[in-house]
């Protein structure tokens, strides 16, 4: 009898762990892992992180603004889910001139430093702040593009190593999946980075 209660236990188990799966990685939570360091200095490749779905939807609580580091349906191939930092919501007129990156003809940039090759900018909109990075040699491409409706830019934190609005256009809202919300594991080429971990993404 005590090997059917296991057996019953470990398929009560499985169903509700499947229900739970089926339930909350579609319309709740997603884990995913970053394959590249186009979102340095926030988001290292490596870095495993959860993504909130219950946003940009309707009746959902957490609406677009500029400063997310959303998740979206890569327009060159569908089948690809890319991450970048949203700056331009629909309507916004986005200018980019050398390291410089203004919206609305508001001027994001309010501390810049050089840190070696490269230049390390914070960047402010509303409540959020971040960190991005050019490189100190490269020649940057100037931008003037008004969001269409219905869409939003977005840019990659590592700029001149990163593809992003400037290359593919803005994005559909609807192909906006998640917003980044926390690392739950990280791993570099010298093994695990635990300092990262549980850390909130900004």
């Amino acid at each position: 009898m005590s090997g059917l209660y296991v057996l019953l236990f470990i398929t009560g188990n499985a169903a509700i762990l499947s229900l739970f799966v089926d339930t909350v990685r579609p319309h709740q939570v997603e884990p995913f892992r970053i394959p590249s360091a186009s979102m340095e200095p926030s988001i290292l490749k490596g870095d495993f992180l959860f993504a909130d779905k219950r946003y940009n939807c309707p009746n959902c609580k957490g609406r677009v603004e500029a400063g997310d580091i959303g998740l979206f349906v890569y327009p060159n191939d569908r089948t690809a889910i890319y991450i970048k930092r949203v700056i331009g919501l629909p309507g916004d007129h986005v200018t980019i001139k050398g390291h410089e990156v203004a919206v609305n003809g508001k001027s994001l940039t309010w501390e810049e430093s050089v840190d070696g090759e490269r230049i390390v900018v914070t960047e402010q909109s509303g409540q959020h702040s971040w960190r991005v990075q050019w490189d100190n040699n490269a020649a940057g491409v100037d931008v003037d593009v008004t969001v269409p409706p219905g869409q939003i830019f977005l840019l990659g934190d590592n700029r001149d190593n990163t593809t992003d609005s400037r290359k593919f256009g803005a994005v559909p809202l609807p192909d906006l999946v998640g917003r980044a919300r926390q690392i739950w594991f990280s791993k570099g080429e010298s093994g695990v980075r635990w300092e990262r971990l549980g850390k909130v993404v900004e």
